[in-house]
């Protein structure tokens, strides 16, 4: 019994001391750098491409005693000499690409967490955005949840993108615009990954162990968000030790709780309070430190403060910031928030700026937080332009007497959601088929439209996953066919080669 509680101690000292540091250089806008290594937050000039910049998808990690490994917009992944990665250009933004923008334009759109038990690679977790026919009209929409990984030994160590585990999909559905959030397991080991499900309260869940990724699990359960509620600005939040879950819906005014369990990655006990009296549009949300206190920024001209320990949660409001109307180039217009390692919270705007504003003292009631508008000047030939970091608590432990403070990995009773989808569609050059929830092998049929089989495999799932390559490159420009045989499940979908 002593061995095995010195075990689990040293495993808790070994985990704080070794992830504390993996979220203390932040990036964002064109060159805009803040390192909190120190006790006092740094900016600095992030010297990438001057090409390059950072809208409202934001990621970087850090080694453990913090120097920058390696950030993201999304689209491109830069090393941490502030180059584009081996192979770390053209992650799947989908259409969004013909807009130009090489980057994605989804809050909390990226996130990068270790892989379990291998100090050397990392996930990199992502969505594409493409054109769906929604009740609201066409729409830009997130259609698949996708990951590539990175080995920290390529590339004479600065690191790559493996080549066969680049832009791999890993759910096809139409999603919320909400981006992704990950947050430790119970056993402080493993990884939840969660996003939400567009036209429906459905979210998606997944377990990231070290022998890979399984899921979708899914789970319906408070707001349906459809048409401009689903769309950016609903953040989702996970509080600092991972058993609250907080859901700030954009446009209806309401702002989700709910309990998370990180041992089967379930939401319970859900509740919901009003943020203003009138329908006023909420753009960002963000917990204090000791997860008392929640921040709200208000149609883009206030910081309020609720008081979630509060019988009444709404009564709690008070407003801790006003804008005093100076542009700095452009209005303060707060946007999206997110709590620093130094302990503070810092709010972007939402156009370009040359500062960020500081919640001093989250964890004080009132006016005591200490809100400053423009509190953090960023270096000269720097500006900060809509994109908070997506954080993780990756120096979150295991939950000490829970049923799963085992340190040993098991796949969770619930069953996968089958999902499936052939993209880029139309294609040209090549095509994916991707399948999630596979239990068997899948037999896969090309045809043409004289039904003459062109092309047939068989692929077998790993970890309830099928990616497979179609051979689509020479074949000529028409309408095809595309049959999938999985035990009593067929499939059947068209496929255009331009």
């Amino acid at each position: 019994m002593r061995v095995l509680c010195f075990a689990k101690l040293m495993l808790l000292i070994y985990t704080a001391c070794f992830a504390q540091n993996k979220a203390t250089i932040w990036v964002g806008g064109f060159h805009g750098g803040i390192d909190f290594n120190e006790s006092i937050a740094v900016a600095f000039f992030r010297p990438d491409d001057n090409s390059f910049w950072i809208w409202r998808t934001s990621s970087s990690i850090c080694d453990s005693i913090g120097n920058l490994l390696f950030y993201t917009n999304g689209f491109r992944v830069f090393n941490r000499n502030f180059e584009i990665m081996q192979n770390g250009d053209s992650l799947d933004i989908g259409d969004y690409l013909l807009w130009g923008l090489d980057l994605s334009p989804t809050p909390d759109g990226a996130v990068i967490i270790p892989v379990p038990n291998n100090a050397s690679k990392y996930y990199v977790f992502y969505m594409n955005l493409n054109f769906i026919q929604s009740s609201a009209g066409l729409s830009l929409l997130p259609t698949h949840l996708i990951y590539s990984k990175i080995d920290m030994y390529l590339e004479g160590g600065v690191g790559g993108i493996e080549s066969e585990e680049k832009n791999i999909p890993i759910l096809n559905d139409t999603l919320a615009q909400f981006g992704v959030k990950a947050v430790k397991h119970g056993n402080g080991r493993d990884w939840w990954l969660i996003c939400h499900e567009y036209g429906t309260n459905g979210y998606y869940t997944f377990l990231v162990d070290s022998s890979g990724i399984y899921g979708p699990y899914k789970q319906e359960i408070g707001i349906v968000y459809k048409v401009v509620n689903a769309q950016i600005s609903s953040i989702m939040k996970f509080s600092s030790d991972g058993k609250l879950f907080v859901h700030q819906s954009r446009d209806s005014n309401i702002v989700e709780l709910f309990d998370f369990d990180r041992c089967s990655g379930q939401l319970s006990n859900y509740r919901t309070f009003q943020i203003n009296e009138a329908s006023v549009p909420v753009r960002g949300v963000s917990l204090s430190s000791s997860d008392r206190y929640l921040y709200v920024s208000s149609d883009f001209k206030e910081i309020l403060q609720f008081d979630l320990q509060a019988t009444d949660i709404y009564q709690s409001r008070i407003v801790v910031g006003v804008d005093d109307g100076v542009a700095d180039p452009f209005p303060a217009h707060y946007y999206l928030h997110q709590l620093a390692p130094d302990g503070k919270i810092y709010v972007v705007s939402y156009d370009g700026a040359y500062s960020l504003h500081v919640i001093n003292n989250p964890d004080s009631a009132g006016l005591a937080c200490n809100f400053v508008q423009r509190g953090f000047p960023l270096v000269n030939g720097s500006q900060w332009v809509a994109s908070a970091p997506n954080v993780v608590n990756y120096s979150l432990g295991p939950l000490e007497g829970s049923e799963c403070d085992t340190l040993v990995s098991a796949i969770e009773s619930t069953q996968s959601v089958f999902t499936y989808g052939l993209y880029p569609n139309p294609c040209f050059n090549s095509a994916q088929l991707s399948i999630s929830g596979a239990t068997e092998k899948a037999e896969i049929f090309l045809y043409n439209t004289f039904g003459q089989l062109l092309y047939k495999t068989t692929a077998f799932p790993s970890n309830n996953f099928i990616h497979t390559q179609l051979p689509v490159r020479d074949i000529v420009a028409g309408i095809y066919l595309v049959k999938v045989s999985m035990g009593e499940k067929e499939i059947a979908q068209k496929l255009v080669k331009r």
